[in-house]
């Protein structure tokens, strides 16, 4: 199936595919105007979204994320408090096919369906579950949180999202 292209809305000399590529006819260094090029993603934001920068009447606006741009070229605006959600889970798997407008809860909802990264399995976790058992008990036992943090090397509102259950939630 061939790649259908539909214009930026808002941003003149920009397109994005079904298939998710960006586009740019702007004149940019070896670049001639009106000769297209695929534009490379900022790389991803924090929670995994690709992203890039768009120029519009000389004003740069960055990290635009481009499942947004997907959906607005070829489904409409976005509805009021409504995300982009992702079928797979795969956030950068931004194809038409692939997306959707949903609410907040709705991407929740997804990202448990899909098998989120919780706890000591997310990348970027500093502590293991068998950890925040032993700081919930060391606070249960009266040990300050500034203290605990100290001994274990992790900031102290670390410690209190975990006694709060605020993170890790899912530990017993």
């Amino acid at each position: 199936m061939r790649t259908q292209y539909r214009d930026v809305n808002g941003f003149p000399g920009y397109r994005v595919g079904d298939d998710g590529s960006v586009w740019s006819c702007r004149k940019v260094r070896q670049y001639k105007w009106g000769q297209w090029r695929r534009l490379k993603s900022k790389g991803t934001n924090k929670y995994g979204y690709q992203a890039v920068t768009l120029m519009r009447d000389g004003i740069v606006h960055d990290n635009i994320k481009v499942p947004h741009l997907v959906l607005e070229a070829f489904v409409g605006p976005r509805p009021l408090w409504h995300e982009a959600l992702h079928g797979d889970g795969n956030a950068r798997n931004n194809a038409l096919s692939n997306l959707r407008w949903g609410t907040k809860t709705e991407n929740g909802l997804d990202t448990r369906r899909h098998g989120s990264k919780k706890g000591e399995r997310h990348g970027m976790a500093k502590l293991t579950d068998e950890l925040v058992r032993t700081i919930r008990h060391r606070v249960e036992a009266g040990e300050s949180q500034s203290a605990i943090s100290r001994s274990i090397g992790v900031s102290q509102p670390t410690i209190s999202l975990a006694v709060r259950r605020r993170q890790w939630g899912h530990v017993q």
